[in-house]
């Protein structure tokens, strides 16, 4: 409880079930807040619904790593996890028709032309091709999966759904999962 006193006023913030509520002597007024975990039912896998800034792929592991969002244990997805979260876009969700994955190929060569997603910015999340839940830029994503045995690795663009790759020390967006 977060209690603030202004004056002869006292305002008294709660959290509640994801709900804040502002109280003061004279009235109540309840402003939902967003969760900041989002649990996929489908994989089980929980995901970080705000992101930070850009970062460098090992930025963004590290970041991962250190994140202390409701008690910590997260990291960087691999490409299949990542892959997970494309929401509209047949052949690049997974058991699609884009050969990359973890327990399929990371090799550059699996990178077929319908890795390249689907229609950009026709998503069905406001333009995204990912859950309603998720915030932040529509954008690249990195994974922690490494393109076979060069210095790139396997990132989303959740523009257009597309599976592709970046020279790691680029910077992209970062969502953690565990």
């Amino acid at each position: 409880m977060n209690v603030q006193k202004q004056g002869t006023v006292s305002r008294v913030l709660l959290m509640i079930a994801g709900v804040m509520t502002l109280s003061t002597c004279s009235s109540v007024q309840t402003v939902p807040v967003p969760p900041a975990i989002w649990t996929d039912t489908a994989t089980g896998l929980q995901w970080q619904v705000q992101v930070s800034g850009r970062k460098t792929w090992q930025q963004g592991k590290d970041y991962c790593a250190q994140l202390d969002l409701g008690g910590g244990g997260w990291r960087l997805p691999n490409v299949s996890e990542l892959r997970t979260l494309i929401r509209g876009c047949p052949q690049t969700q997974p058991g699609g028709s884009c050969n990359v994955s973890v327990r399929g190929c990371l090799d550059l060569i699996c990178r077929v032309d319908d890795c390249g997603g689907c229609r950009h910015m026709d998503g069905p999340a406001d333009t995204c091709y990912w859950p309603d839940a998720m915030q932040g830029e529509c954008d690249h994503y990195w994974s922690d999966s490494l393109v076979g045995d060069n210095d790139d690795a396997w990132s989303v663009y959740f523009h257009s759904g597309h599976v592709g790759n970046g020279v790691r020390n680029v910077r992209s967006y970062i969502r953690c999962v565990r």
